[in-house]
């Protein structure tokens, strides 16, 4: 009887494992798919993470020099900075940017030529300009700027010729 009893009880056991067993199975692939989901989330996250605190770069061309600029009105012609400025905001170049700092009315009205002064020892921006305008580099004069908080590089002061320095090539279209 005891050996009945153990026939029955093995016999009961092997038909439980074989029922235990497709869902034991079934249990492993279910762990397998959500490790292998995990370990891709992860990889996925890590490299966002990466993106983020690294940054995303983008190669920008960027002119050798930068012109700060204060523009001045020599003229007397009210309409002068105001054109001076359109033309200079419309003109891109990659050996120098024109970046119009101040625009302001010169105490004197009746200026003829107009005038470049670089306001720092580094004449090389106030150069690129004067070229630009068809200037003469001999005339620029150099005057340091007392309390130069806005970083001006370049002052133009605008005379009576000031439309003749925009009538080139580069200038083909009135603003």
């Amino acid at each position: 009887m005891a050996n009945n009893f153990i026939l029955i009880s093995l016999s009961t056991l092997r038909n439980h494992i074989r029922r235990l067993n497709p869902s034991i199975l079934k249990n492993k692939r279910i762990e397998v798919i959500s490790s292998v989901i995990i370990l891709v989330a992860l990889i996925y996250l890590t490299g966002i993470g990466i993106e983020a605190t690294s940054g995303f770069t983008k190669t920008i061309d960027t002119p050798a020099y930068q012109v700060r600029l204060q523009l001045v009105d020599g003229s007397g012609d009210k309409e002068a900075l105001g054109y001076v400025s359109k033309m200079l905001d419309k003109y891109n170049n990659d050996q120098f940017e024109v970046e119009i700092i101040s625009r302001e009315k010169y105490s004197l009205s009746d200026v003829n030529s107009s005038i470049i002064v670089a306001r720092r020892p580094q004449l090389a921006s106030s150069e690129l300009l004067a070229d630009f305008l068809g200037m003469d580099r001999s005339e620029i004069g150099y005057h340091r700027l007392a309390m130069n908080r806005e970083q001006i590089t370049t002052t133009l002061i605008l005379g009576s010729d000031y439309r003749q320095l925009f009538d080139t090539v580069r200038f083909s279209q009135e603003p």
